[in-house]
Protein backbone atom coordinates (compact mmCIF):
# COMPACT_ATOMS: atom_id res chain seq x y z
CA UNK A 1 0.00 0.00 0.00
CA UNK A 2 2.82 2.45 1.02
CA UNK A 3 4.40 2.18 -2.55
CA UNK A 4 0.48 3.35 -4.06
CA UNK A 5 0.49 6.81 -4.14
CA UNK A 6 4.42 7.50 -5.12
CA UNK A 7 3.45 5.17 -8.12
CA UNK A 8 0.35 7.35 -8.85
CA UNK A 9 2.52 10.61 -8.76
CA UNK A 10 5.13 9.37 -11.18
CA UNK A 11 1.97 8.09 -13.77
CA UNK A 12 0.62 12.04 -13.67
CA UNK A 13 2.85 13.12 -16.65
CA UNK A 14 2.22 9.91 -18.77
CA UNK A 15 -1.61 10.76 -17.80
CA UNK A 16 -1.15 14.36 -18.81
CA UNK A 17 0.42 12.92 -21.88
CA UNK A 18 -2.42 10.18 -22.57
CA UNK A 19 -4.92 12.95 -22.08
CA UNK A 20 -3.48 15.60 -24.43
CA UNK A 21 -3.47 12.88 -27.18
CA UNK A 22 -7.08 12.25 -26.70
CA UNK A 23 -7.47 16.23 -27.01
CA UNK A 24 -5.72 16.49 -30.08
CA UNK A 25 -7.25 13.36 -31.62
CA UNK A 26 -10.68 15.05 -30.94
CA UNK A 27 -10.02 18.05 -32.30
CA UNK A 28 -9.04 16.60 -35.50
CA UNK A 29 -12.44 15.12 -36.02
CA UNK A 30 -13.82 17.39 -39.29
CA UNK A 31 -17.06 17.25 -40.29
CA UNK A 32 -17.28 14.61 -43.39
CA UNK A 33 -19.07 14.75 -46.05
CA UNK A 34 -22.43 11.65 -45.18
CA UNK A 35 -21.53 10.30 -48.94
CA UNK A 36 -25.16 10.95 -50.13
CA UNK A 37 -24.36 12.50 -53.73
CA UNK A 38 -22.32 10.97 -56.64
CA UNK A 39 -18.60 12.93 -56.25
CA UNK A 40 -18.05 13.18 -59.70
CA UNK A 41 -21.62 14.72 -59.84
CA UNK A 42 -20.94 17.54 -57.66
CA UNK A 43 -17.04 17.83 -58.96
CA UNK A 44 -18.92 18.38 -62.30
CA UNK A 45 -21.48 20.87 -60.89
CA UNK A 46 -18.08 23.02 -59.44
CA UNK A 47 -16.45 22.98 -62.40
CA UNK A 48 -19.30 24.57 -64.45
CA UNK A 49 -20.33 27.24 -61.81
CA UNK A 50 -16.47 28.02 -61.12
CA UNK A 51 -15.27 31.67 -62.53
CA UNK A 52 -11.93 31.97 -60.96
CA UNK A 53 -8.32 31.29 -63.44
CA UNK A 54 -7.18 29.24 -60.67
CA UNK A 55 -8.57 25.12 -60.07
CA UNK A 56 -10.71 25.14 -56.76
CA UNK A 57 -8.64 23.99 -54.08
CA UNK A 58 -9.82 20.05 -52.21
CA UNK A 59 -11.02 22.63 -49.79
CA UNK A 60 -13.06 24.71 -51.68
CA UNK A 61 -14.52 21.05 -53.12
CA UNK A 62 -15.60 19.92 -49.98
CA UNK A 63 -17.45 22.89 -48.64
CA UNK A 64 -19.52 22.36 -52.27
CA UNK A 65 -19.71 19.41 -51.67
CA UNK A 66 -21.36 19.63 -47.99
CA UNK A 67 -23.06 22.56 -49.50
CA UNK A 68 -24.88 20.07 -52.15
CA UNK A 69 -25.61 17.39 -49.22
CA UNK A 70 -27.14 19.90 -46.97
CA UNK A 71 -29.46 21.16 -49.76
CA UNK A 72 -30.45 17.51 -50.40
CA UNK A 73 -32.02 16.94 -46.87
CA UNK A 74 -33.22 20.68 -46.91
CA UNK A 75 -35.10 19.21 -49.85
CA UNK A 76 -36.32 15.99 -49.27
CA UNK A 77 -37.54 17.48 -46.04
CA UNK A 78 -39.03 20.98 -47.37
CA UNK A 79 -42.33 21.14 -46.74
CA UNK A 80 -44.59 24.25 -48.06
CA UNK A 81 -42.36 26.99 -46.92
CA UNK A 82 -39.43 28.87 -48.48
CA UNK A 83 -35.42 27.81 -47.79
CA UNK A 84 -34.61 31.13 -45.81
CA UNK A 85 -37.41 29.89 -43.64
CA UNK A 86 -36.54 26.33 -43.32
CA UNK A 87 -35.80 25.02 -39.80
CA UNK A 88 -31.94 23.65 -39.22
CA UNK A 89 -32.42 21.35 -36.58
CA UNK A 90 -32.40 17.99 -38.82
CA UNK A 91 -29.29 18.84 -41.08
CA UNK A 92 -27.30 19.42 -37.40
CA UNK A 93 -28.76 15.86 -36.20
CA UNK A 94 -27.48 14.17 -39.33
CA UNK A 95 -23.76 15.35 -39.01
CA UNK A 96 -24.49 15.03 -35.14
CA UNK A 97 -24.90 11.18 -36.19
CA UNK A 98 -21.79 10.97 -38.36
CA UNK A 99 -19.72 13.27 -35.39
CA UNK A 100 -20.08 10.91 -32.41
CA UNK A 101 -18.79 7.83 -34.59
CA UNK A 102 -14.69 8.82 -34.46
CA UNK A 103 -15.37 10.65 -31.32
CA UNK A 104 -16.81 7.41 -29.86
CA UNK A 105 -13.55 5.58 -31.18
CA UNK A 106 -11.14 8.63 -29.41
CA UNK A 107 -12.93 8.21 -26.08
CA UNK A 108 -12.87 4.05 -26.02
CA UNK A 109 -8.98 4.15 -26.86
CA UNK A 110 -8.22 6.97 -24.39
CA UNK A 111 -10.20 4.89 -21.47
CA UNK A 112 -8.29 1.82 -22.71
CA UNK A 113 -5.35 3.16 -22.35
CA UNK A 114 -5.91 4.96 -19.32
CA UNK A 115 -6.71 1.29 -17.51
CA UNK A 116 -3.66 -0.23 -19.15
CA UNK A 117 -1.64 2.42 -17.65
CA UNK A 118 -3.02 2.44 -14.31
CA UNK A 119 -2.09 -1.22 -14.21
CA UNK A 120 1.06 -1.27 -15.67
CA UNK A 121 2.39 1.98 -14.42
CA UNK A 122 0.95 2.18 -10.67
CA UNK A 123 -0.67 -1.44 -9.85
CA UNK A 124 1.91 -3.93 -10.93
CA UNK A 125 5.30 -1.56 -9.68
CA UNK A 126 3.46 -1.25 -6.56
CA UNK A 127 2.58 -5.17 -6.44
CA UNK A 128 6.27 -5.79 -7.03
CA UNK A 129 8.04 -3.10 -5.22
CA UNK A 130 5.70 -4.84 -2.52
CA UNK A 131 6.05 -8.03 -2.41
CA UNK A 132 8.78 -10.82 -0.73
CA UNK A 133 8.96 -14.37 -0.55
CA UNK A 134 6.71 -15.00 2.41
CA UNK A 135 3.89 -12.69 0.44
CA UNK A 136 4.36 -14.04 -2.71
CA UNK A 137 1.35 -16.25 -2.87
CA UNK A 138 -0.87 -13.51 -1.28
CA UNK A 139 0.52 -11.00 -4.29
CA UNK A 140 -0.92 -13.45 -6.93
CA UNK A 141 -3.92 -13.81 -4.93
CA UNK A 142 -4.08 -9.71 -4.73
CA UNK A 143 -3.42 -9.26 -8.43
CA UNK A 144 -6.26 -11.47 -9.43
CA UNK A 145 -8.48 -9.64 -7.11
CA UNK A 146 -7.69 -6.15 -8.30
CA UNK A 147 -8.07 -6.81 -11.71
CA UNK A 148 -11.52 -8.41 -11.20
CA UNK A 149 -12.79 -5.89 -8.54
CA UNK A 150 -11.25 -2.55 -9.21
CA UNK A 151 -9.91 -2.31 -12.87
CA UNK A 152 -12.33 -4.71 -14.51
CA UNK A 153 -15.34 -2.96 -12.76
CA UNK A 154 -13.66 0.28 -13.81
CA UNK A 155 -13.08 0.10 -16.89
CA UNK A 156 -16.70 -1.71 -17.22
CA UNK A 157 -17.85 1.27 -15.54
CA UNK A 158 -15.93 3.76 -18.00
CA UNK A 159 -17.59 2.31 -20.87
CA UNK A 160 -20.85 3.15 -19.52
CA UNK A 161 -20.17 6.64 -18.99
CA UNK A 162 -18.31 7.16 -22.32
CA UNK A 163 -21.70 5.52 -24.06
CA UNK A 164 -23.83 7.45 -21.96
CA UNK A 165 -21.87 10.76 -23.17
CA UNK A 166 -22.14 9.48 -26.72
CA UNK A 167 -25.86 9.23 -26.86
CA UNK A 168 -26.36 12.81 -25.17
CA UNK A 169 -23.74 14.22 -27.98
CA UNK A 170 -25.66 12.69 -30.49
CA UNK A 171 -28.73 13.63 -29.13
CA UNK A 172 -28.45 16.98 -27.75
CA UNK A 173 -28.52 19.93 -30.47
CA UNK A 174 -28.10 22.90 -28.08
CA UNK A 175 -24.97 24.50 -26.78
CA UNK A 176 -24.85 26.87 -23.72
CA UNK A 177 -21.80 28.98 -25.47
CA UNK A 178 -23.82 30.56 -27.58
CA UNK A 179 -21.45 33.47 -28.00
CA UNK A 180 -18.25 31.35 -29.35
CA UNK A 181 -21.20 29.69 -31.60
CA UNK A 182 -21.97 32.76 -32.93
CA UNK A 183 -19.13 34.44 -33.17
CA UNK A 184 -17.68 30.94 -35.59
CA UNK A 185 -20.85 30.39 -37.54
CA UNK A 186 -20.02 34.86 -38.35
CA UNK A 187 -16.75 34.26 -38.63
CA UNK A 188 -17.00 30.98 -41.58
CA UNK A 189 -19.91 32.70 -43.09
CA UNK A 190 -17.60 35.67 -43.95
CA UNK A 191 -14.85 33.16 -44.68
CA UNK A 192 -17.11 31.75 -47.64
CA UNK A 193 -18.33 35.42 -48.80
CA UNK A 194 -14.88 37.01 -49.34
CA UNK A 195 -13.39 33.52 -50.30
CA UNK A 196 -14.93 30.62 -51.99
CA UNK A 197 -18.56 32.61 -52.89
CA UNK A 198 -16.44 35.17 -54.70
CA UNK A 199 -15.45 32.39 -57.48
CA UNK A 200 -18.78 31.14 -58.68
CA UNK A 201 -21.27 32.47 -60.70
CA UNK A 202 -23.51 34.50 -59.18
CA UNK A 203 -26.65 33.11 -59.94
CA UNK A 204 -25.24 29.90 -58.25
CA UNK A 205 -23.88 31.61 -55.25
CA UNK A 206 -27.14 33.44 -54.72
CA UNK A 207 -28.63 30.14 -55.14
CA UNK A 208 -26.66 27.78 -52.96
CA UNK A 209 -25.55 30.86 -50.05
CA UNK A 210 -28.67 29.69 -47.38
CA UNK A 211 -26.88 25.90 -47.63
CA UNK A 212 -23.14 27.26 -47.71
CA UNK A 213 -24.17 29.11 -45.08
CA UNK A 214 -25.72 26.26 -43.30
CA UNK A 215 -22.44 24.74 -43.81
CA UNK A 216 -20.58 27.25 -41.66
CA UNK A 217 -23.44 26.74 -38.67
CA UNK A 218 -22.68 22.95 -38.39
CA UNK A 219 -19.39 23.38 -38.96
CA UNK A 220 -19.39 25.82 -35.79
CA UNK A 221 -21.55 24.01 -33.37
CA UNK A 222 -19.32 20.84 -34.32
CA UNK A 223 -16.35 22.74 -33.17
CA UNK A 224 -18.11 24.74 -30.28
CA UNK A 225 -19.10 20.80 -28.88
CA UNK A 226 -15.58 20.08 -29.49
CA UNK A 227 -14.29 22.65 -27.24
CA UNK A 228 -15.96 21.93 -24.43
CA UNK A 229 -15.56 17.68 -24.78
CA UNK A 230 -11.87 17.43 -23.48
CA UNK A 231 -12.69 18.73 -20.71
CA UNK A 232 -15.81 16.99 -19.83
CA UNK A 233 -14.06 13.75 -20.56
CA UNK A 234 -10.87 14.83 -18.60
CA UNK A 235 -12.84 16.02 -15.60
CA UNK A 236 -14.37 12.63 -15.17
CA UNK A 237 -11.60 10.90 -15.49
CA UNK A 238 -9.45 12.53 -13.22
CA UNK A 239 -12.02 11.86 -10.26
CA UNK A 240 -12.09 8.45 -11.28
CA UNK A 241 -8.30 7.76 -11.08
CA UNK A 242 -8.22 8.83 -7.68
CA UNK A 243 -11.44 6.87 -6.66
CA UNK A 244 -9.42 4.00 -8.35
CA UNK A 245 -6.66 4.88 -6.03
CA UNK A 246 -8.36 4.88 -2.98
CA UNK A 247 -10.42 1.62 -3.74
CA UNK A 248 -7.31 -0.03 -4.63
CA UNK A 249 -5.75 1.06 -1.45
CA UNK A 250 -8.36 -0.14 0.72
CA UNK A 251 -8.94 -3.55 -1.21
CA UNK A 252 -5.28 -3.78 -0.42
CA UNK A 253 -5.95 -3.53 3.45
CA UNK A 254 -8.60 -5.78 3.52
CA UNK A 255 -7.22 -8.78 1.77
CA UNK A 256 -4.11 -8.67 3.66
CA UNK A 257 -6.07 -8.59 6.95
CA UNK A 258 -8.08 -11.25 5.82
CA UNK A 259 -7.67 -14.93 7.08
CA UNK A 260 -7.28 -16.31 3.96
CA UNK A 261 -4.72 -13.96 2.94
CA UNK A 262 -2.43 -14.67 6.28
CA UNK A 263 -3.01 -17.97 5.96
CA UNK A 264 -0.82 -17.54 2.47
CA UNK A 265 1.48 -15.51 4.22
CA UNK A 266 2.26 -17.94 7.59
CA UNK A 267 4.99 -20.01 7.43
CA UNK A 268 4.76 -23.88 5.61
CA UNK A 269 4.18 -26.93 7.84
CA UNK A 270 7.62 -28.06 6.43
CA UNK A 271 9.42 -24.76 7.27
CA UNK A 272 7.94 -24.98 10.78
CA UNK A 273 9.42 -28.51 11.29
CA UNK A 274 12.54 -27.73 10.10
CA UNK A 275 12.79 -25.00 12.27
CA UNK A 276 11.62 -26.88 15.70
CA UNK A 277 14.21 -29.43 14.85
CA UNK A 278 17.12 -27.20 14.58
CA UNK A 279 15.87 -25.39 18.16
CA UNK A 280 15.83 -28.40 19.57
CA UNK A 281 19.43 -29.16 17.91
CA UNK A 282 20.55 -26.06 19.51
CA UNK A 283 19.12 -27.06 23.18
CA UNK A 284 20.92 -30.62 22.99
CA UNK A 285 24.30 -28.90 21.70
CA UNK A 286 23.91 -26.19 24.42
CA UNK A 287 22.84 -29.01 27.16
CA UNK A 288 25.89 -30.70 26.27
CA UNK A 289 27.81 -27.77 26.47
CA UNK A 290 26.73 -27.19 30.15
CA UNK A 291 27.50 -30.40 31.21
CA UNK A 292 30.99 -30.38 30.07
CA UNK A 293 31.69 -27.38 31.83
CA UNK A 294 30.90 -28.85 34.65
CA UNK A 295 33.75 -31.57 34.31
Amino acid sequence: RQYLATEYESFLPEYRRCTERMTQALFEIEMEPLEIIDATVAKNILLSKWTSSLLFSSQDYKCHLLALEVKILSEDTRAMVNVPYVGKRLELERWLEAFVKPLERVAKKYIEDLFSMFNSEILQPSLRKGSSDPTKVATIHLEALLKKEVIVKGRRDAMSYIENMIQAVKANTFTTNDHYLTDTTVELQKRFDEGLGTKLETSYRLEMQPYFHLVCGIHAFLKTRKKMLPDTIQLHFTKILGDLLKETDTKIGDFMMSDSSIATIEESRRSVARRKFYLERETKIKDALDEISLL
